[in-house]
C-alpha cells in the first residue's frame, strides 16, 4: 500500500509505503538510542526491543511467539513486556510473548561492573538475534 500526500500546489511532499508481511522468520533486536550510553553505576537502564520480522525485515504484526532472553556481561534482565493489559505473564521474567510482533526487555547495570554485555533472543523457528551493548565505567 503506498500513500502519497500532496501540498497546496498539487505536488507530492510526502510518501509513507507500507508491505505485507510474510510469515515469521526471524528475530530483530533494536535498542533505544539512551541505551547505547550507560554507565556502570547500578541504576542506568538499557531498553531493548524485540520484533518479529519476516525473511525481508518486515515486522510480522501478528506474531505472538514467546522469545527466551540471555544476558552475558555487566547487564542483568530486569523484565520483561509486552504492552497487551489482557496478559496474565509475570512481569519479572526471562522472556515475553510478543504481542502485535513485538516485546520490551528492561536491562539494569551493575554498580562497578563496566564492559560489553551480549543480549541473545531466540524462539523456536525464528532465526535467533544478538546485540552488544557497551557498559562505561
Amino acid at each position: 500500500l503506498k500513500a502519497v500526500a500532496y501540498d497546496d500546489d498539487g505536488n507530492p511532499c510526502r510518501e509513507t509505503v507500507v508491505r505485507t508481511a510474510g510469515p515469521p522468520a526471524r528475530i530483530r533486536l533494536v535498542p533505544e538510542e539512551s541505551s547505547l550510553q550507560l554507565r556502570a553505576d547500578g541504576e542506568a537502564m538499557a531498553f531493548v526491543m524485540a520484533e518479529i520480522c519476516d525473511a525481508n525485515g518486515i515486522l510480522c504484526p501478528t506474531a505472538d511467539t514467546r522469545i527466551q532472553f540471555h544476558v552475558e556481561g555487566p547487564l542483568t534482565i530486569l523484565a520483561a513486556d509486552n504492552g497487551d493489559q489482557t496478559s496474565l505473564d509475570p512481569f519479572r521474567k526471562d522472556w515475553c510473548r510478543a504481542f502485535n510482533g513485538r516485546c520490551m526487555l528492561y536491562l539494569g547495570t551493575i554498580a562497578g561492573e563496566a564492559g560489553t554485555a551480549r543480549i541473545t533472543a531466540t524462539a523456536p523457528g525464528l532465526e535467533p538475534a544478538v546485540i552488544e551493548i557497551a557498559i562505561d565505567p
